[in-house]
Parts: C-alpha cells; structure tokens; sequence
C-alpha cells in the first residue's frame, strides 16, 4: 500500500507537465493578440510591437515555454499581461470563493443523491424508484447554467429570498446565505449523478451470491442490504463523486458568471476574453493539480472503504 501511495503521488509530476505544455501551447494556437487586446484594434503597428517586446512574446516559443515551466515549478505563473500583477496572487485569493462553492455544492449533492439512491436501489421499481429516476433524468439532461438561472429567477428575483449578487462576505452564516443558491445549482446536478451510480450499484451487489448467501441464511433483509452490499456499492460511487470534482470546478465558470459571484472561474472567463496568456495558465494549473491530488485521494480511500482491496 505505501509503495502504491509513493507511486501515485510521483505520477502527479508528469501528468501536471503535461497538462501544463497543453495549456501553454494551446493557448499560444489560439486567435488573438494580447498587444491589441490591451492597446485597442487602432493601436499602430510600432507601438504593438513595442509592447509585444515588454511582454516576451516576441521571443521564440520554446524560449517562452522554457521559462514558463521552470517558474512553476518554483509556483511562479509570471505577471498579468493586462493588470501587471502577480498572476499567483490574483490566482489564490479568487480560488478560496471557488473551492467554497465546490465544497457546499458537493456536500449538497451527497446529502441529496446518497440516501435517494441508497431508498431508490433497495426499493427498486417501486413508486419512489420511478419518481426519482425520472427527476434524475431532469437533473441530468439539464444544463448548469440554465438549471443557475430558473433558480435565480425564481428565490432572488421573484421571491427575493436569496440575492441577485452571489458575492460571500462576513461571517459564516452570512457567507453561507450568500453561497447557497450557487452551491444549489451545482449540487443539484450532482445529486442526479451520485443517486443514478448509488441505485445501479447497489442493485448490481444485490445480485451477488453471497448476498442471496445472507439471505439464505436469515439474516436480516435490512441488515443485508446496508451492511453488506453497500459497502461494496459504494466502491464505485466514491470513483465517481472524486471525477465529478472536475466537472464542479468547470461548472463554477458558468456558475459564478450567472451569479455574478467572485472566483477563479469567473477570473478566467476575463482572462481568456483578454487573452491573459500567464493567468490562464496559472490558473488553468490550479484546476489541474486539485483534480489530480483528488483523483490521487480517490485511489487510496479505495483500500479504506474496502480493506479487501489490496495494491501490489
């Protein structure tokens, strides 16, 4: 187990490398020119010029990639190419909002999704079963940002429960209030996930022979189903919940937008339109390396959930 850790942890280092030469050179294919962004379409070709030089982006692409990936290594993403300001600075003082979101979205999705897949999975093909499938089915087939602004429209304009503003300040509570319709918009979707996986999963075990061996033997039917085939079943819920962490930190970019909330997402919905190549890809490496530690997680709390499991 701890060689698996080792190894896995080591694993984190050529996979940030490659999505950080992704990102580097993707961004340099893509249309656009900073100089013109920053000095306008009727800047005059010495002044772009000009610029171009005070940014580097004159000099040669491997040059640029050179320096690009031994500052982060050393966690330097360079400066704003538009603010002039650290790009790491910038980078970690929105990402607190956006982890904030994530974690209440995600913890919302659990409180929802868990147990309905748990009742729906154990009670399959009963009246609960088929409502939630078909409100799962709802939840999956609806886009975040739609899903963001029907309720938008419906708890902060029509019933003025929550604020047009989504912007946490304060104290918890206050902070909370003002998290909580964005934490819904995500965890809502979420919820359809985990309850979809939780309910095949669990019907899958159910199937097993040493199930029916329990049930054979007497023991008690509530007993065989949260005891023994949960455990199990949860194995692949916990894969997809941690892969899913992705999906929520791409779904804060429209979230934060439609919410006019602060964060890292909306940060980088500004750079990309500017194009901010050092804070694009600062904070593009931000969202890599969580969904990598994560995934890392994921794999080790396999063994956890499972002591059965075991890694060579």
């Amino acid at each position: 187990m701890t060689a698996y850790i080792a190894r896995r942890l080591l694993s984190i280092i050529p996979t940030l490398l490659i999505v950080g030469s992704l990102v580097f050179f993707v961004m340099r294919m893509a249309s656009g020119d900073p100089a013109v962004a920053i000095l306008g379409a009727s800047a005059t070709q010495e002044a772009l010029e000009r610029l171009r030089a005070e940014m580097g982006l004159d000099r040669p692409l491997l040059v640029q990639y050179g320096e690009f990936l031994l500052n982060a290594v050393r966690g330097d993403f360079g400066r704003s190419l538009i603010t002039g300001r650290s790009v790491a600075e910038q980078v970690f003082r929105a990402f607190p909002d956006t982890l904030e979101l994530v974690f209440w979205g995600m913890l919302i999705g659990t409180v929802i999704g868990l147990p309905t897949g748990i009742i729906a999975g154990v009670r399959h093909n009963s009246i609960f079963d088929y409502i939630s499938r078909i409100v799962a089915l709802l939840g999956l087939s609806m886009p975040a940002f739609y899903l963001g602004i029907l309720l938008l429209l419906a708890f902060a304009i029509h019933l003025q429960w929550f604020p047009v503003i989504s912007a946490p300040r304060g104290g918890f509570f206050e902070r909370m209030y003002y998290t909580f319709l964005p934490a819904l918009s995500l965890g809502l979707i979420q919820a359809s996930f985990i309850m979809r996986m939780v309910r095949s999963s669990l019907l899958e075990v159910l199937q097993e022979d040493y199930i029916r061996t329990a049930h054979a033997k007497g023991v008690h039917p509530r007993r065989v189903s949260y005891h023994h085939a949960l455990r199990n079943a949860l194995i692949p819920v916990i894969t997809v919940m941690g892969l899913y962490i992705g999906t929520l930190l791409a779904g804060t970019v429209l979230t934060e937008t439609v919410f006019n909330r602060p964060g890292l997402g909306r940060l980088l919905v500004g750079a990309i339109q500017q194009r901010d190549y050092p804070l694009i890809q600062g904070g593009l490496m931000i969202y890599a390396a969580v969904i990598v530690v994560v995934n890392t997680l994921v794999d080790i709390l396999y063994g956890v959930v499972d002591p059965t499991i075991r890694y060579d």
